[in-house]
């Protein structure tokens, strides 16, 4: 199994009530894999499709049944969870020799990311036949919901990338 780690998201510090939800169960996915392999990972996962393997799961919940528990019974977010299917099982699956890290290239784009230059690099890049990310994420975080300079940037980035609909579409 490959894994995706993302290159720049770092994953320290101790979970915090006024911290992001991701970090906070990417931060107690982290402490439970120090404690089984002695290792400490550091990276988020990248924003694309997980493969994900039930045995694998299986294992884990076994492993840590005490922080799944806590997690599956929490009516709503908490700085204890922990992230089961993106930053536990990726790393688990590392740790354990079940999988390998995977440097395919995915892309994130987000507000706060420059994010008029990296959608005009994937227009160039289609453009000019070179390769294309494997996944793209326009990733809509960080009150980009009220933000009209990107939503016009990526309804115009979507509508010059896809011009025509899919066979799925109506």
């Amino acid at each position: 199994m490959k894994v995706r780690l993302e290159p720049y998201g770092q994953v320290n510090g101790e979970p915090h009530p006024d911290h992001p939800a991701y970090l906070n169960g990417a931060r107690n996915g982290k402490a439970l894999l120090e404690r089984e392999f002695g290792r400490s990972t550091t990276q988020l996962t990248s924003h694309t499709f997980h493969a994900l393997r039930v045995d694998i799961l299986r294992e884990m919940e076994a492993k840590f049944d005490e922080a799944f528990y806590r997690t599956i019974h929490n009516r709503f977010r908490s700085p204890n969870d922990i992230s089961v299917t993106s930053y536990l099982h990726s790393h688990y699956c590392v740790l354990s020799g079940k999988g390998i890290a995977d440097d395919t290239p995915v892309w994130l784009v987000q507000a706060n990311h420059r994010y008029q230059r990296r959608l005009r690099k994937l227009l160039e890049r289609k453009n000019g036949g070179r390769r294309l990310p494997l996944s793209l994420c326009l990733n809509d975080g960080k009150n980009s919901d009220n933000d009209r300079a990107w939503d016009t940037a990526v309804r115009g980035f979507l509508n010059t990338f896809f011009p025509n609909p899919s066979p799925f579409e109506k």
